[in-house]
């Protein structure tokens, strides 16, 4: 009798121990499971958790996409908006290659989001790109210096200002034509903000004195029919 007893005893604490016990860690599993995020993912991670440093690391080093789209139709700088990551979202909008016109499911871009949201600091941002107005202003001279179209086009669209001076004297309209770009010159008139009769500081020309200096005849005759004297 006290055999059996004993024998239940043992049987009872066997099972008890049985139930208490925990199957060890899988570190690698863990691992594993931590690497099935793909790049982008890991971006919207460092996003959401304002991550800038790792974001940036992560997006330079992989050569990832800016413009990759979330199964949402979000790209980075949407997300970026929505989370109002500002510093993330300044290194996006400096960046040539990142679309702020893309769409997603709600069909909104980043900047109706950010006005959506109605955080000025971050509005701001797609009105300027972050930048002064003297850093707008010298950025469409390097456009023009450098024939960079598309960015001129952006830049005049972020309001730099048309007729201002650089430190040679010269307007942006005047310095496109002296380099006898005349698509910058195009692109300069079409804003219609070029003041067409502005003279240069120093030999106080006109930009048609300008254009008839360089042999500029096409661009002469189109100042002439906007009525530059």
């Amino acid at each position: 009798m006290r055999a059996l007893i004993v024998m239940i005893l043992l049987t009872l604490t066997s099972c008890g121990k049985h139930e208490t016990r925990r199957p060890p860690l899988n570190n690698n599993l863990i691992q594993e499971q931590a690497e099935i995020l793909t790049t982008e993912e890991q971006a919207l991670r460092f996003i959401q958790t304002a991550a800038v440093a790792n974001f940036i690391d992560l997006i330079e080093k992989e050569q990832t996409d800016l413009n990759y789209q979330f199964n949402n139709g979000r790209t980075f700088l949407i997300e970026a908006v929505l989370w109002s990551q500002v510093e993330i979202i300044k290194w996006l909008l400096q960046r040539d290659d990142c679309d702020r016109e893309i769409i997603d499911q709600q069909g909104l871009t980043a900047e109706q989001h950010a006005k959506a949201i109605g955080i000025q600091e971050i509005i701001s941002l797609f009105q300027g790109d972050g930048l002064t107005q003297e850093e707008l202003n010298q950025q469409l001279f390097r456009t023009i210096q450098e024939k960079d179209y598309s960015l001129m086009q952006e830049t005049i669209k972020l309001r730099a200002e048309i007729n201002i001076f650089d430190v040679k004297g010269m307007t942006p309209l005047i310095t496109a034509i002296f380099l006898k770009d005349e698509q910058a010159v195009r692109i300069l008139l079409q804003s219609r903000q070029a003041d067409i009769n502005l003279p240069d500081k120093r030999r106080r020309w006109t930009p048609l004195a300008w254009a008839n200096s360089q042999g500029l005849s096409r661009v002469a005759t189109q100042l002439q029919r906007m009525g530059a004297i």
